[in-house]
């Protein structure tokens, strides 16, 4: 006996930042690190500016990180009889859940914005 499917639907981490963004964001980051850890270089302070580019590095990597996060996906499908919950990770190890739909609530909530504002009856 096949399931029917009720409700089907893939979820993506979004990350609003574009790769050009990113470019941005670095050299503005490496331009106000120099900007301050030039002068203190120049002053004698110069662990400061290896400070500061372990800062640059740091921002660097979580960004990486956060970039590497945003391949993870996960798949939740309602059928007659389960949700069945499929996580893929960013290193494509695949973990699957199946939940009897017996002890599951549901409700649909509409978006309240004017650009979906419809009428619901």
């Amino acid at each position: 006996m096949i399931d029917t499917v009720y409700f089907s639907t893939l979820l993506r981490p979004h990350r609003s930042l574009s790769a050009e963004g990113f470019k941005w964001v670095m050299r503005g980051a490496i331009a106000a690190n120099l900007l301050i850890g030039l002068p203190m270089y120049l002053l004698g302070a110069w662990p400061v500016l290896g400070f500061m580019g372990l800062d640059v590095w740091l921002l660097y990597w979580l960004f990486q990180r956060s970039y590497l996060d945003a391949r993870r996906s996960e798949t939740l499908t309602l059928t007659d009889r389960e949700l069945i919950v499929d996580r893929i990770a960013p290193d494509g190890e695949r973990e699957q859940h199946r939940l009897d739909a017996y002890w599951l609530k549901a409700a649909l909530a509409a978006l309240r914005s004017p650009r979906y504002d419809h009428k619901w009856d």
